[in-house]
């Protein structure tokens, strides 16, 4: 009776293992070094990686004799070039200490081919320092007519070769690197960035959120789904806010996140009068932004940053957390700190949303006061947006506002260096 059970349980055994095999199946080739006429493919260690391997390309050589020992067929030579640096590399030339394979697998068949291979270490030759011998023609009349001169000449003519040896000046070594000193000076002047390149890359270093520089208007200059993504945006809640009938559930909605006076006017204000709704997702991202602002490196650090953020969507901190800070990790302790120039980055993309809710003018002093920073701050970062200054308005003292305005055509400070 227990050789039956152990018979039955040996059928489910192998049922179960055979259950568990995929139905696709894969049929595995070997392939053979030594056969010249199969191209198998190589390894090969860069010394430095080039620049763009894909205008690299390669030939390889092999021995023609057939009846060459097998270690011989083996020997491969690597050549090739790209418009500046020539490669040239082997597999016999030092001693291989491990073995390769490549497997290679071909999507139409399913097979997967394995090759044995070498590693190839080509070296690098530029292609500037390439020089022929010249024949110095003159130099060797010279030395001639100096040696009939100290052999046959009289004694003034003596004592003349003698002073002319001493005020003779040695261009041997400047003759010898002047074709390495001109290839040097052709490849850094090839290599040298054209004028508007560089004011293309000061444009993209500006620390500011995508633009468009031949935008007609205003409102083409900065788009919003460049500073609150798509799914940002869908993850704000507002429906709270909507559905608050007095103004003080709307504060006690807007308490945990600690909104200026800036962002609870205008929330105010969109609320009464029930018009744009696209605009309380905005002014609540902006008061996200703010808050985040004023964080300092010991809130970063929190587990619960969301809900220091006023109960900000994950997605939100995520983002802001990517965007604006760098990470750290030193003995397994991770920290996320926001250096000086994404800080300011922070506050370019502050500054665009406060545009896009206010007629594309803003009142840098109220920004100033509400982040505690100079005005000098953001007037300097406003103006890098493409803002200039723009008379008129009072401000909720009565006095003169200091407001800015993004005009176009788009044009931004230059930079001194």
């Amino acid at each position: 009776m227990s050789h039956e059970k152990h018979k039955e349980k040996s059928k489910k055994r192998k049922s179960t293992a055979a259950s568990s095999v995929p139905s696709e199946t894969v049929l595995l080739k070997p392939s053979v070094f030594e056969d010249s006429s199969v191209d198998a493919p190589l390894l090969v260690s860069f010394p430095d990686f080039p620049s763009n391997p894909n205008a690299l390309a390669f030939q390889t050589f092999v021995h023609k004799d057939e009846q060459a020992h097998p270690q011989k067929k083996r020997r491969r030579i690597l050549v090739g070039q790209t418009p500046k640096i020539e490669y040239a590399g082997d597999n016999y030339s030092t001693r291989q200490y491990c073995r390769y394979v490549v497997a290679l697998h071909d999507k139409n068949t399913g097979d997967v081919t394995f090759h044995e291979t070498d590693i190839f270490r080509p070296s690098t030759m530029v292609k500037t320092l390439k020089r022929h011998e010249a024949k110095h023609i003159g130099e060797k009349n010279m030395d001639a007519r100096k040696s009939l001169g100290e052999a046959f000449g009289t004694r003034k003519r003596r004592q003349q070769l003698k002073a002319e040896e001493r005020n003779q000046v040695d261009v041997g070594g400047l003759a010898d690197i002047a074709d390495h000193i001109k290839g040097t000076i052709d490849e850094k002047a090839a290599s040298l960035p054209s004028r508007e390149t560089i004011r293309a890359e000061a444009r993209q270093d500006r620390g500011i959120p995508p633009y468009n520089p031949d935008a007609a208007s205003p409102a083409e200059v900065y788009h919003l789904d460049d500073i609150i993504s798509p799914a940002e945006f869908a993850s704000i809640r507002v429906k709270p806010l909507w559905r608050a009938r007095h103004q003080e559930e709307v504060k006690q909605i807007l308490e945990p996140i600690k909104v200026t006076e800036w962002v609870r006017s205008r929330l105010h204000t969109t609320l009464q009068r029930k018009e744009d709704k696209s605009r309380v997702p905005k002014l609540l991202y902006l008061a996200y932004l703010m808050r985040f602002y004023g964080l300092s490196p010991r809130d970063l650090k929190s587990e619960h940053l969301a809900s220091r953020m006023g109960g900000a969507p994950q997605i939100v901190v995520d983002t802001l957390l990517n965007r604006f800070t760098e990470f750290q990790e030193d003995q397994g302790v991770k920290a996320y700190r926001i250096a000086s120039k994404l800080k300011d980055m922070l506050l370019a993309y502050i500054l665009v949303l406060c545009l896009m809710l206010d007629d594309y003018k803003v009142d840098v002093a109220q920004i100033a006061a509400e982040l505690k920073i100079p005005v000098t701050k953001v007037t300097t970062v406003a103006k890098e947006l493409g803002c200039k200054a723009h008379m008129g308005g009072k401000a909720a003292d009565g006095s003169n506002s200091k407001r800015m305005a993004l005009v176009v055509p788009l044009t931004f400070p230059q930079r001194t260096r």
